[in-house]
């Protein structure tokens, strides 16, 4: 029995919050980074459909006059911002009230009207002039959010759930899982990885005494990595702990002191006041 064996108490024992956390690690990484960057994403399209423009469109749907104007310019919208149907940008040319001619540009659904023809507009009250084509929107921005969120906050969602998924598995796989004695066959650094990972092959024996080969990826800077670093191919040997599944063992992981806490009940007690041996 090594002597890390002996520093693992029996199950349950109690397990170090940052042995859960590096358990695949890029997953929580990658989901974490699209759900905040995509929250703030959809966030701020999500303002910008509530903002000045959406409530020019509300304005104009209270209180509006009406105008005749001619198109000067005409092109099709496409991609995300008409939400799949047919759009197009229009430019349009008119007088106000107060005998001030504006150009003013809309997005109008459907064919929508071509160069040069005649168009209604709707225009505010009052200066400054905010108008559409009767049947228009000034903006298209509202239907992005939606895009945004499912397209970038969904799937971090998604990776963070198969993280925790993994994580409570890891968990409760450290906490009560059965222990036994594993040897090192290689060990290499991954690269191209922050913070340094070693990638690690071994083989134990289950419970029924049979072989059993193993592999997974090991933080460089913690203990066991420490450890692992020093055994490669044609380095010294050593033994470390792997702590498997009863029923399961292909599920399994090597363990170290730091992964675990021991339980009160097996450390030595504090010497009361007035002991002669707290005061050595």
């Amino acid at each position: 029995m090594t002597a890390e064996l002996r520093d693992v108490p029996p199950a349950p024992r109690p397990v170090r919050l940052g042995a859960v956390l590096w358990y695949r690690w890029p997953l929580l990484a990658a989901g974490a980074l699209l759900t905040v960057y995509g929250g703030l994403v959809t966030l701020m399209l999500w303002f910008s459909a509530h903002g000045q423009y959406p409530g020019t469109d509300r304005e104009l749907d209270d209180r509006s006059t009406r105008a005749s104007g001619r198109v000067v310019a005409s092109e099709p919208v496409g991609g995300a911002w008409t939400g799949g149907g047919t759009v197009r940008r229009v430019r349009y040319a008119f007088r106000t009230p107060d005998g001030a001619d504006v150009e003013d540009s809309c997005y109008v659904p459907g064919p929508g009207p071509e160069f040069g023809s005649a168009v209604d507009i709707e225009h505010s009250l009052r200066p400054p002039y905010r108008s559409r084509v009767v049947g228009g929107r000034v903006v298209l921005v509202g239907s992005l959010s939606g895009i945004g969120f499912l397209a970038i906050v969904a799937p971090g969602l998604a990776l963070l759930a198969l993280w925790l998924r993994g994580a409570w598995s890891q968990w409760r796989l450290l906490r009560d899982g059965d222990l036994s004695v594993a040897t090192p066959l290689a060990v290499r650094r991954i690269p191209r990885v922050t913070p340094g990972m070693l990638r690690v092959r071994f083989v134990f024996r289950d419970r029924h005494a049979r072989l059993r080969e193993g592999s997974h990826w090991v933080r460089e800077r913690s203990r066991l990595g420490e450890r692992l670093a020093a055994c490669t191919d044609g380095g010294r040997s050593d033994r470390f702990v792997v702590v498997f599944d009863r029923r399961a063992p292909w599920r399994h992981r090597l363990i170290g002191r730091d992964d675990v806490r021991r339980p009160p009940s097996a450390r030595q007690p504090e010497p009361a006041p007035g002991d002669p041996r707290r005061a050595r």
